[in-house]
């Protein structure tokens, strides 16, 4: 989850922090929302660990495909990253 641009490198699960209720909705397909909110409740609502979670998930192909850098950034451009 660690993007390089030049020398710098930016963790995207970090980046993401309280989004990730819509980042969670928009890259999991999670309409009513209770994928989130149980990972919400098994991360102590821990933002960076429920965006690794939310990626996780995604990478095993529960939630919008195709599961590629450019579905991932058109999800980060609907929650304005």
């Amino acid at each position: 989850e660690l993007l390089s641009f030049s020398d710098r490198k930016v963790n995207i699960a970090e980046q993401i922090g309280v989004k990730y209720l819509n980042f969670g909705l928009f890259l999991l397909e999670d309409c009513n929302g209770a994928i989130v909110t149980a990972l919400e409740n098994e991360h102590q609502k821990n933002a960076e660990r429920i965006n690794f979670a939310i990626f996780q998930k995604w990478l095993e192909g529960k939630g919008v495909k195709p599961v590629t850098w450019s579905t991932l950034v058109t999800v980060l451009q609907k929650i304005n990253m």
